[in-house]
């Protein structure tokens, strides 16, 4: 049984056996002499209040109101109450004597009183079926919102994934390079790749890291790439305020093996990186010169870099890349605290 949405017998049943007792004590000047002839007349007057809730119901809110044809709804309400105002009055004054002529009734109400009792009591079963509605509706919204963070989530994973053997492959590839020219930076390198990756192993597979430990992993990646390049002018310029501040880890590095793998190829080339961070604003902008070709600097990296900013930070961040033919320059804003 679906319990996420408007259960027709269930609300009904509800609503008409509260019904039952509340106009029965109402009908009742002493709830301690409460006879057969009060239950059957109660129970003959909710009986003629069923058709027009129900018309209602299911009928005037779905094709009038949920369409957003207010004074055709409210015109067709007032003509409901009306109509079956006066058939509860023709009922209790002409055939309930003929459905049981063993007992005397009369109406306990005048007409208005009726057009009162008619209005009241389907402006509440309104009210309570538009409150269960928004309840339902409430209910799916947060299973979707679960179900889009899940999915998040699941994204997020697997772009980690992605990215840590990407990053893996390339720094292995470096070592190798070391090793075979028997250069003694080959063992340094292993010792500060050994540290990059318990980052990687452990620290990236939080959900946010302080800054602190992200700037960490640059400047260790930097020192590391430092042991084969020929580029002198690396340039890393940092001014954080707090670096106890959180982010998404390894979300900066993609950057900088990009700018190593396309603007470290002669001894001419640059790679200048500034990072800011000020009030929960981080600034991160890179540049390094290259060589156009024609597959321009960025690729998987980058692409990926840009996956996981729309799932950590949507709408919270500002990606811009520029790409001159010999700069690249990639300028990014996060606001962190979003």
């Amino acid at each position: 049984m679906k319990t996420d949405r408007h259960q027709p017998w269930l609300f009904n049943g509800i609503v008409w056996c509260l019904s039952f007792v509340v106009l029965l004590f109402a009908f009742t000047k002493d709830a301690e002499s409460i006879g057969d002839i009060d239950y059957i007349y109660t129970l003959f007057f909710v009986l003629t209040l069923v058709p027009p809730v129900l018309l209602n119901l299911y009928v005037l809110m779905p094709l009038l109101l949920k369409r957003g044809k207010y004074v055709w709804f409210v015109l067709a309400f007032l003509l409901n109450i009306v109509v079956f105002a006066k058939c509860n009055e023709w009922f209790f004054s002409s055939l309930i004597d003929k459905i049981l002529p063993n007992y005397f009734f009369i109406s306990y109400h005048s007409e208005i009183d009726l057009l009162v009792i008619f209005a009241v009591f389907l402006s509440i079963v309104t009210l309570l079926k538009l409150a269960e509605e928004g309840f339902y509706l409430q209910k799916r919204e947060n299973q979707i919102l679960e179900m889009e963070k899940e999915k998040a989530q699941m994204e997020l994973a697997l772009v980690r994934s992605q990215l840590n053997p990407h990053f893996l492959f390339n720094a292995l590839n470096l070592v190798y390079g070391l090793s075979l020219e028997n250069n003694q930076k080959a063992t340094e390198a292993i010792v500060q790749l050994s540290d990059i990756l318990r980052y990687v192993v452990y620290d990236a597979n939080t959900a946010k890291v302080s800054l602190q430990k992200e700037i960490l992993l640059l400047e260790n990646y930097l020192a590391f790439q430092q042991k084969r390049t020929f580029v002198e002018d690396v340039d890393f310029n940092i001014k954080v305020d707090n670096e106890e501040e959180q982010i998404c880890p390894m979300l900066l590095l993609p950057l900088l093996e990009n700018a190593f793998k396309y603007g470290a190829k002669s001894q001419s080339d640059f790679i200048h990186i500034n990072l800011r961070g000020r009030e929960g604003i981080l600034n991160f902008i890179i540049r390094n010169s290259y060589e156009k070709k024609e597959k321009s600097g960025g690729g998987l990296g980058l692409k990926m870099l840009e996956e996981t900013l729309h799932l950590v930070y949507p709408e919270k961040h500002h990606l811009v890349v520029e790409d001159t033919g010999v700069i690249f320059e990639v300028k990014l804003n996060i606001n962190l605290n979003g």
